[in-house]
């Protein structure tokens, strides 16, 4: 039978995959002016989510027919294989906020927000604790600004919130079955190290910003500067294979986000029936590890022969191999690069010529290095869009560099 990279021609593949999402919530508001001068704003509720998730997919090869190409006709001793996953998570969130303004000049508010999943380990605390506070000057009703006619709004704010992930793969924190297949025979077989001790990863926020709208408001002005550390990470670590797994995964990786984002918008036809803008984003983000866990990088080989690596002190996930720095032109060249990989065999005209990061003459993995990243320099948008009565054309158009 013919065959593409050890695959067979006929190789037939099925899966089917069914997700089932509910999501409730409850929620009272509270709203009230006092004196026209204190305005409270306050809600109380809960939500909850229930998402569930079966996936089952086989694969089978030579099939007794080039007609009948499904599961059923492939050769149960040719490597047919069956695999899937269940995958569950409920997630259930307490909340409270509450925001009071002063003589529409001063505005502050804090949330609180009590979050439980069934993704976190036995042996965790199920409930983790979320709050926020904020804070606004409306700067632009203020006694010395109201009365400039090209200034609409200026308000400046800083928020502080700390928000969690929950959202990960139930497996992690919990003991899982995997199909294994001996002499045709298909068996369940437990599988990985469950860390009882999982927990939501935590994001610690700070953001300073700045709103303004200019000349009857044809001008809009915004600017972000975000500060966020990233902790409780889940990272791969390293574990004894006698363990039969050669890692388990738990909240070592601490990181830290830095950034800032502007936005404008300018409307040039702005009238009853036809409205005209145009505008965009530009932001910079600037991401860095802190720590992982007491280790100073860490690898994670792909199965396409890939790789990543995260190391303290620089963007995570970063790719790593091996440098070059062009091809070996003739054997003279070769020679004198006097290199052999990591078999023995010496490379020669027409081989890439690597760099050989510790000079020991052996290219292997000992030479691999951090490449560079996916991290764009910068990104962001830019956009147009008219209005004619209840007619609207919108165009959008992100852009990155790096």
């Amino acid at each position: 039978m013919p065959s593409d990279d050890q695959v067979a021609d006929n190789t037939v593949r099925a899966a089917e995959k069914e997700t089932m999402n509910f999501y409730f919530k409850i929620n009272g508001d509270y709203q009230k002016i006092f004196n026209k001068v204190h305005a409270l704003n306050a809600s109380l509720g809960a939500q909850m989510t229930i998402n569930s998730t079966e996936y089952d997919a086989g694969q089978g090869i030579n099939t007794s027919s080039d007609f009948y190409k499904t599961l059923y006709y492939t050769s149960a001793s040719g490597g047919r294989k069956v695999w899937g996953y269940n995958n569950k998570l409920n997630w259930l969130s307490f909340y409270a906020t509450g925001q009071y303004t002063w003589n529409h000049l001063l505005g502050t508010g804090i949330t609180l927000s009590a979050d439980g999943a069934s993704s976190v380990g036995d042996d965790a605390n199920r409930f983790t604790v979320y709050p926020a506070i904020n804070a606004t000057w409306y700067a632009s009703n203020s006694l010395w600004l109201r009365d400039l006619t090209w200034l609409n709004k200026l308000n400046i704010k800083a928020d502080y919130t700390i928000t969690g992930n929950s959202r990960y793969a139930s497996t992690l924190s919990k003991y899982y079955y995997v199909n294994n297949i001996y002499r045709s025979i298909s068996g369940v077989a437990r599988a990985g190290i469950p860390n009882t001790k999982m927990k939501p990863e935590r994001n610690k926020t700070l953001d300073l910003g700045l709103d303004m709208t200019l000349l009857n408001n044809r001008i809009d002005l915004t600017f972000d500067y975000y500060n966020t550390r990233n902790e409780n990470l889940i990272m791969p670590q390293a574990i004894s294979s006698a363990y039969g797994t050669d890692c388990m995964y738990d909240n070592l990786a601490k990181t830290k986000n830095t950034g800032i984002e502007l936005g404008l918008q300018v409307a040039l036809i702005q009238s009853k029936n036809i409205n005209w803008y145009v505008g965009g984003t530009l932001a910079k983000n600037k991401n860095r590890v802190v720590s992982l866990g007491g280790q100073e990088n860490m690898v994670i080989n792909n199965s396409d022969g890939s790789a990543v690596v995260t190391e303290v002190g620089h963007p995570a996930y970063s790719f790593y191999g091996y440098q070059t720095k062009g091809i070996l032109a003739s054997d003279a060249e070769a020679t004198a690069a006097g290199l052999t990989s990591y078999n023995g065999t010496s490379f020669k005209a027409g081989d890439v010529h690597f760099v050989d990061q510790n000079n020991d003459g052996v290219i292997d993995d000992k030479d691999r290095v951090a490449l560079g990243n996916a991290d764009p320099v910068y990104f962001g948008m830019f956009f147009t869009n008219i209005q004619y009565k209840g007619f609207k054309l919108q165009a959008i158009f992100n852009y990155s560099k790096g």
